[in-house]
């Protein structure tokens, strides 16, 4: 193999392993029915179903939004007839939104309080192999890398020589 096949396939991997990571998609969870359950305070975890939610249960969304979930809540008033309530969750332009409706009734009030997903940890150390050329033969080695919030630390060794690096992370 020559030295340009060899840097041609080289490249090709790393444009690939690129363009494989800025296309990355993410799946869908799957949502499984579950039963309610009601917790010693009084609260009840709502039943959940798989299924989309029907035409007659679903709110008017502002433009621009997204619908992601529906939640439906039956309240029971002290010497009053039963209400239920609508909550639709959707994405907009300016974040994520909570959506309250209830038929036959006005809804006064609420806060929506959201719960920031937490940061997602990577690890911090990483090994594994390289390859590279030196005096027209390829050369085997390894690289040994740690990495924080942002910057990453290395080191790349091979029978002859070791080098070190670092670079920033974004």
């Amino acid at each position: 193999m020559t030295r340009t096949a060899a840097l041609v396939i080289i490249l090709a991997c790393a444009l690939g392993f690129w363009l494989g990571r800025l296309t990355k998609q993410t799946t869908a969870p799957i949502i499984t029915p579950a039963a309610a359950v009601r917790l010693d305070s009084g609260a009840l975890v709502l039943e959940r179903t798989p299924e989309p939610a029907p035409a007659e249960v679903r709110t008017e969304l502002p433009p621009d939004a997204t619908l992601r979930r529906v939640v439906t809540v039956q309240i029971q008033p002290q010497n009053l007839e039963p209400l239920t309530v609508r909550l639709s969750l959707v994405d907009t332009p300016e974040g994520p939104r909570a959506i309250a409706d209830t038929p036959g009734a006005i809804v006064t009030g609420g806060m929506d309080y959201p719960n920031p997903e937490p940061r997602r940890q990577d690890p911090h150390w990483a090994v594994g192999p390289s390859i590279g050329w030196e005096g027209g033969r390829m050369e085997p080695g390894i690289v040994a890398t740690y990495s924080t919030r942002r910057w990453t630390f290395g080191s790349i060794a091979n029978r002859h020589s070791v080098y070190g690096f670092v670079a920033i992370r974004f």
